[in-house]
């Protein structure tokens, strides 16, 4: 499974193409099961919006959340498990684990 999360300031992303000059950034691209969002200053919320590629190489949209530095997500998808966020020490990381099903933060 491939995974693309552009962050934003202002809005959550409406496709998974991260365009030059735009206000989305890039934060993770690729098949790890951990992400470390190191890039955050001081009590703003950030716009994270999650996509997963399948095996045509089409992006589809699993989640949009609105996170404050050292928040975390977790949420549940069923080809990979569990994608979960950061102790107080790892801002801004998702990682793969097992855990039930559903969606938690």
């Amino acid at each position: 499974m491939r995974w693309r999360v552009p962050r934003s300031e202002r809005d959550f992303a409406s496709t998974a193409d991260v365009l030059p000059g735009g206000d989305q950034i890039l934060v993770m691209e690729g098949t790890d099961t951990h992400m470390a969002d190191e890039m955050l200053e001081g009590k703003r919320s950030y716009f994270y919006t999650v996509f997963a590629q399948d095996e045509q190489g089409a992006w589809h949209l699993r989640v949009k959340t609105k996170l404050e530095q050292h928040e975390h997500l977790l949420w549940h998808h069923g080809e990979a498990g569990v994608v979960e966020g950061p102790s107080p020490s790892d801002v801004g990381a998702l990682a793969l684990a097992s855990y039930p099903e559903g969606l938690r933060r």
